[in-house]
């Protein structure tokens, strides 16, 4: 005999609610949930794309001899939907932007997990920057390790 649970008369309540039989929805709800996972991986590989393209630019800057200047978030903020550097209090560095209603986004308009402490402008790419990176699954090769990782998401 199956004894009912909170959890079970909540699930049965809202699948009435809507007019599904809850033996119906469990097909929905795990096909939902691949969907969930899907796109949780793809928002990690993003993520991961945004700190290798903001790691090129402070390489590229270093490269170039110019500085960046970090503003501490207590200090200044940008002006609004204006893409800076984001330094965060795992000291990951990405691009983002602080939007309209004060919070921080990755420039994918995806919100900013950990906490910002400090944020820069963009700066300029140095004039010619001699670099090439390679698949390690294959012969493809790139001038920028965005491009390389968009190759091994896309062909392997």
């Amino acid at each position: 005999m199956k004894y009912p649970t909170p959890e079970a008369d909540a699930f049965d309540e809202l699948c009435k609610g809507v007019g599904v039989r809850p033996m119906d929805a469990i097909p929905i709800i795990k096909k939902l949930e691949i969907k969930l996972a899907q796109k949780r991986q793809a928002h990690d590989v993003t993520r991961h794309a945004l700190k290798l393209k903001s790691a090129e630019c402070i390489r590229a800057n270093k490269a170039s001899d110019a500085s960046i200047n970090w503003i501490s978030v207590a200090d200044k903020l940008p002006d609004d939907e204006r893409l800076v550097l984001v330094a965060d209090t795992k000291n990951d560095v990405m691009f983002g932007f602080l939007d309209p209603d004060s919070y921080w986004r990755y420039d994918t308009a995806e919100k900013v997990v950990d906490p910002v402490t400090h944020w820069a402008e963009i700066p300029e790419p140095p004039q010619k920057i001699n670099a090439s990176y390679k698949c390690s699954e294959c012969d493809y090769r790139a001038s920028s390790v965005v491009k390389v990782l968009t190759h091994k998401t896309r062909a392997h």
